[in-house]
């Protein structure tokens, strides 16, 4: 063989060889490539799912309560509502946009409904709504919110009111309702005694006391209100609110 062609064949294998590394070289490299971009997608992924719990669990903390679920049909709305001003939430990202938030007390859930949306809401607050006070629903089913401070005088005036159609729808021509309060009173009786040890025929010692008992039981009686009516032969049954499960109401119109 001529050293031309030796040549010749050395050059050429010379130039496959190149042509291999390269081609393994590139295939190498491009992996390397997609490799990093993969890594980098997870650790975007992962950084975008810490940030979705983190704003998870700021949520679960603050409880807003935003419009669209507000007016959503099955909402279930707490019995107890405080009206609140906004700017107690304000500067919290994930309260932006809400109309209040959710607490729980004692096992009852409660609504903090910003002032602005008390319009909005679609509720009634007896007698008025004012800013930092706590409404409780009013359990006739009149579906209103009553102040807690007076609930109690309010509760006391519907039942009167309620009892006084009664005796209305039932024909009377005259009505009284008078309340009766057990009290005790305490009476003191002190009865003295004494006591005495001898030891040994040569030390004594006595001791006397005073025992108190006694009591005696009171009542008062208060009128909360007198009628008169003109009076009907042909009673009707009145529709009942407050004294719907009551026996000895519902046994008197009953027995007209």
């Amino acid at each position: 063989m001529a050293l031309k062609d030796i040549r010749n064949r050395l050059s050429g294998a010379a130039s496959a060889a190149s042509g291999k590394v390269k081609a393994v070289g590139g295939t190498v490299a491009e992996r390397a490539v997609g490799a990093s971009v993969v890594v980098a997608e997870r650790a975007k992924e992962g950084a975008q799912m810490a940030a979705e719990a983190q704003t998870e669990a700021r949520k679960k903390k603050y409880a807003p309560v935003f419009r669209e679920e507000y007016l959503a049909p099955d909402y279930d709305l707490p019995n107890m509502i405080v009206i609140e001003d906004e700017d107690k939430r304000k500067g919290i990202d994930v309260c932006e946009g809400a109309i209040g938030w959710l607490t729980r007390a004692n096992g009852m859930e409660i609504l903090h409904l910003y002032h602005e949306f008390v319009d909005e809401s679609g509720l009634v607050f007896h007698p008025l709504p004012q800013m930092d006070a706590a409404y409780l629903l009013d359990v006739s089913g009149s579906g209103r919110f009553v102040n807690l401070e007076c609930l109690f005088a309010e509760t006391q005036k519907e039942k009167m009111a309620e009892l006084q159609n009664v005796a209305y729808c039932l024909g009377a021509k005259y009505c009284r309702l008078e309340t009766y309060e057990s009290l005790e009173e305490e009476s003191v009786v002190r009865r003295k005694g004494k006591a005495s040890a001898r030891k040994m025929g040569a030390v004594s010692a006595s001791a006397t006391g005073e025992v108190e008992c006694g009591g005696t039981s009171l009542e008062e009686r208060r009128m909360l209100f007198e009628r008169d009516f003109s009076g009907s032969d042909k009673p009707v049954r009145p529709q009942l609110s407050w004294f719907k499960s009551s026996k000895e109401v519902n046994g008197l119109i009953d027995m007209r």
